[in-house]
């Protein structure tokens, strides 16, 4: 019994030892690949020039030469550090090498410093890997210098005034942009003005300005179309008598400003009266007003003569209370003298 068990113990043994020299040799092979990398693997940073003024500004290059099927993580700088300010990056180019096995990586920063002082630029650290993804090694570049010089100011000298800017002479070539632009402005402006021209002559050919017509003239127009209808000769004597009698009462509105559609025929004599007409249109009128009155409540059936009446005193009421034209002023001024 206790042989089985030490038989047990010691290939247990044998095997834990076997699974601890597979894993060491695992390890070492990693980190001989590591290292045959990281031999493959340079990067070089440089400076254009090591010495400059307050404000200048200097190109900062990383150069970095990998197997093709490696990638690289190149140093993030910070906008600014150790008062060393950055002003612009490039992107990251590729290009490629004697080896077909090899590319370089190029990439330029610029940067600037506005405070005097040498400053020391660390070693640029950069991460790369395997085509599989995972970062394996890293790289780093030998540390740079950068001094910045302030200004030389001789103080045994007086201060200067500043020098005003230069006058720059005007050219044709500095002006035409403007011309340029104040003639298509001016061009723009007449062709907005044609146009809105053209738009209202198209506006005015498609609704032509209509004059509005005088109270009289629209109610003997109406009081015309009225007899060519022929309505009581139809015996329509409803229709025929409440025609003439509501255009005469528009006409009344419209040149007394008596509100005749609404008041009883008697309200509007009253009114007309008060207005200073003559007895001659007030008696046309009430016989108009009278007819059309017998008709409409009394179902009255008026005889010819006095439908033919009716309308024809319509017409000279118009006639009578019409406003006069200059020209009848005139011509009744030179009767009345004649008649002197």
């Amino acid at each position: 019994m206790m042989n089985q068990i030490f038989r047990v113990f010691i290939d247990l043994t044998r095997q834990r030892l076997l699974v601890s020299i597979y894993s060491i040799l695992q390890l070492l092979l990693i980190h001989n690949i590591c290292l045959a990398q990281s031999n493959n693997v340079h990067a070089i940073a440089t400076l254009d020039t090591n010495r400059i003024r307050i404000g200048e500004q200097v190109v900062l290059s990383f150069d970095v030469t990998a197997p093709k099927d490696a990638f690289l993580i190149f140093p993030q700088l910070p906008d600014t550090s150790q008062n060393i300010e950055v002003v612009e990056r490039t992107l990251i180019d590729t290009l490629k090498t004697g080896d077909a096995s090899m590319l370089k990586y190029h990439q330029k920063i610029v940067i600037t410093c506005f405070d005097p002082g040498i400053y020391i630029l660390q070693p640029f650290k950069f991460y790369y890997g395997l085509s599989t993804g995972s970062i394996t090694d890293s790289v780093a570049t030998d540390q740079l210098m950068l001094k910045v010089d302030t200004m030389m100011v001789d103080t045994s000298l007086a201060i200067k005034d500043i020098k005003l800017p230069f006058r720059v002479p005007l050219t044709w070539r500095d002006a035409l942009p403007y011309i340029i632009s104040v003639i298509a402005l001016f061009a723009v402006i007449a062709y907005w003005i044609y146009l809105r021209r053209k738009r209202k002559r198209s506006l005015a050919e498609l609704h032509p300005v209509i004059t509005p017509k005088s109270a009289h003239e629209a109610a003997l127009e109406a009081l015309r179309k009225l007899q060519e209808q022929k309505l009581w000769q139809q015996g329509l004597y409803k229709e025929y008598h409440s025609q003439v009698s509501d255009t005469i009462r528009t006409y009344i509105e419209h040149r007394f400003y008596v509100m005749a559609l609404e008041l009883p025929s008697d309200d509007t004599l009253d009114r007309l009266i008060r207005a200073g007409i003559s007895a001659e249109a007030f008696e046309k009128l009430r016989s108009i007003f009278q007819i059309a009155d017998m008709v409409k409540f009394a179902k009255t059936i008026p005889l010819s003569t006095e439908n033919e009446m009716s309308l024809q005193a319509a017409f000279e009421f118009v006639m009578i209370t019409k406003p006069e034209t200059r020209d009848e002023i005139d011509a009744s001024k030179e009767q009345k003298e004649d008649e002197q």
